[in-house]
């Protein structure tokens, strides 16, 4: 089951031009997590009709005082019961509706969505008696700006998956020089 984890960190805003974030929906001005993520759909497309699409790294839950709490771990499809997205048009548009409802933040922790793709796939991997019968692979992709402020927890997390069915692969977008 294809996983994406998009980072909505502080972390996006470019060290050249700090007016500059790699979540600009500017015309003109290229978006290299919308050019990402239609790749992976279209990847994702060949082997699982479901995907799930998550965020991180973002402020989310209002806060009586009206101020917003960081959140890391969190549904793009803003309802937690139902964080599927059924295709690419519903996944570009949970993107851009999340851009509208967030605001960047810091720390960039990676764990909870990590920890949570693992518990996801350990529950499954339990409940059968031979692993041959394993009949969901988890696929964690995750979009990032680069930073990673937990990251030994992060790997620790990392390094459980090996033993369950899951791969977490982590793709950097943005400028490379920065």
């Amino acid at each position: 089951m294809p996983i994406i984890g998009i980072d909505f960190s502080m972390a996006n805003l470019t060290m050249n031009d700090a007016s500059f974030c790699l979540h600009s929906l500017k015309p003109g001005v290229p978006n290299d997590y919308i050019e990402a993520l239609k790749g992976l759909y279209e990847s994702f497309t060949c082997f699982s009709n479901f995907k799930l699409a998550y965020g991180f790294g973002a402020r989310t839950m209002e806060r009586p005082d009206g101020s917003l709490d960081a959140c890391d771990l969190f549904s793009m499809s803003g309802d937690i019961q139902d964080p599927f997205v059924d295709d690419l048009d519903e996944i570009l548009a949970c993107y851009q509706g999340t851009l509208k409802t967030v605001r960047l933040a810091l720390p960039v922790n990676y764990t909870a969505i990590i920890q949570f793709v693992c518990d996801l796939a350990e529950s499954d991997f339990q409940r059968i008696e031979d692993s041959t019968q394993c009949t969901n692979y988890y696929v964690l992709v995750l979009l990032m700006a680069g930073v990673i402020d937990d990251l030994q927890s992060a790997l620790n997390q990392i390094l459980r998956a090996k033993n369950i069915p899951v791969s977490i692969i982590i793709v950097k977008v943005g400028n490379i020089d920065e």
